[in-house]
């Protein structure tokens, strides 16, 4: 055998997008381009946020760099940090405790390039409270003309918990809630 007849990073081109599903798509690639606010794609949960996450990512932007991070387990502020910049910069190492800083540093340089930095977080709503307050956060720094944009996608649950008390005035302001309708079996 040649290749694996089932390669795990392999994103199937052909995806039936029923018009509902096309429209929130069309939707969240107008909003990262002219909304300043977080981006939350939410539905039930397996109805089908990853291969949406997967099939988005594929549609980017020439001017689009983006990062998207799966959470399989809970995960502190310093460990998505490292996440996010070890996919950054793939050829470098960088030390957990020192990777919270140059996440910050980055809409600097993306000023400089002309790319829009993306954080695509799939499962968002499997982060510790304090991490989703720090994306929140990350969401509403400004350098110059750039910022991070932030598209979580998440279970319904999410919303709960962005409701409790140490996210509710912070999150009223900076994010933009979108409903994703299931997928079919036979899309999925």
């Amino acid at each position: 055998m040649e290749r694996d007849p089932f390669p795990t990073n392999w994103i199937d081109k052909i995806l039936y997008l029923t018009p509902e599903i096309n429209r929130c798509l069309t939707q969240l690639k107008e909003l990262i381009s002219s909304s300043d606010k977080l981006l939350l794609i939410t539905s039930v949960p397996w109805a089908g946020k990853l291969t949406l996450a997967e099939h988005f990512e594929s549609l980017k932007d020439e001017n689009w760099m983006t990062v998207r991070i799966q959470v399989k387990e809970k995960i502190d502020i310093n460990e998505l940090a490292h996440n996010i910049i070890q996919k950054l910069f793939p050829d470098k190492s960088f030390s957990v405790d020192k990777s919270v800083i140059q996440v910050h540093k980055f809409p600097e340089s993306c000023t400089h390039n002309g790319k829009i930095l993306i954080f695509i977080i799939d499962d968002a709503h499997k982060l510790f409270l304090e991490v989703l307050q720090f994306l929140l956060q990350l969401g509403d720094l400004r350098y110059s003309e750039s910022m991070f944009r932030i598209v979580l996608f998440a279970d319904e649950a999410i919303n709960d918990t962005l409701e409790k008390q140490s996210l509710k005035e912070l999150a009223s302001d900076t994010v933009h809630n979108i409903h994703l309708p299931s997928f079919s079996i036979e899309q999925d």
